[in-house]
């Protein structure tokens, strides 16, 4: 059984803006499989770790009003669910279920800029960066096979009502993949996927959602 993480936070806010910092140790529970290198993987008394810091800014005093800009960096060994990385790894090959993914290191970085058009009509920009190194293992992974991820998104929110919503949006990705000349990792390529949902927020900032997906390669 894994023991729970340990997370520590610290927040500052202000009228116009909000700083945070964040770190976690976990300890994770896998045994690697034949193959691997030890040395390369996270043993049983191995200790994950994850540091973050993000910063959201309200740029009405500076642009105008509605404008909104948020940025996040992460850093983990050992803790890859602190990267927002858990979207990404069904991009690649099956091979990935031989071992556990804990057994990763890397960074992600986010920027996101928010534009109000109206009082019921915004719009987001996102873009997001990751980077995570597989562990080296002599018979299966000769080196450290990494995948970069590259995501730019953006959508358009329409309140129909108050506290129910309807937003539209179109994601593009690109997977680049280095050290990996077995194609371990899959094949790298670009995709695209264009959603739309339906989102009502209930009292406390309960939300649900009800959505609609469609993507290519």
């Amino acid at each position: 059984m894994q023991a729970p993480d340990f997370v520590a936070c610290f927040r500052y806010a202000r009228l116009t803006s909000v700083i945070h910092v964040a770190a976690a140790i976990r300890r994770p529970d896998f045994a690697p499989p034949p193959g691997f290198s030890a040395a390369g993987f996270n043993t049983a008394g191995y200790t994950g770790f994850a540091a973050m810091i993000g910063a959201w800014f309200d740029l009405s005093d500076i642009i105008a009003a509605g404008r909104v800009l948020v940025m996040q960096a992460s850093d983990a060994d050992g803790a890859p669910s602190y990267l927002g990385a858990a979207w990404t790894w069904n991009l690649f090959s099956p091979r990935l279920a031989a071992f556990s993914a804990e057994t990763t290191r890397g960074w992600s970085g986010a920027v996101a800029y928010r534009h109000a058009w109206t009082p019921t009509l915004s719009s987001n920009v996102f873009l997001t960066r990751l980077n995570v190194t597989f562990p080296r293992g002599p018979v299966i992974v000769p080196l450290d096979p990494r995948f970069i991820v590259t995501r730019v998104a953006a959508n358009l929110v329409w309140e129909l009502v108050t506290n129910i919503s309807a937003t539209v949006e179109l994601g593009l990705m690109g997977v680049r993949a280095r050290n990996d000349p077995t194609r371990f990792l899959g094949q790298p390529g670009r995709s695209w996927a264009l959603q739309t949902w339906l989102s009502r927020v209930f009292s406390g900032g309960f939300r649900t959602a009800l959505a609609q997906h469609g993507s290519g390669g």
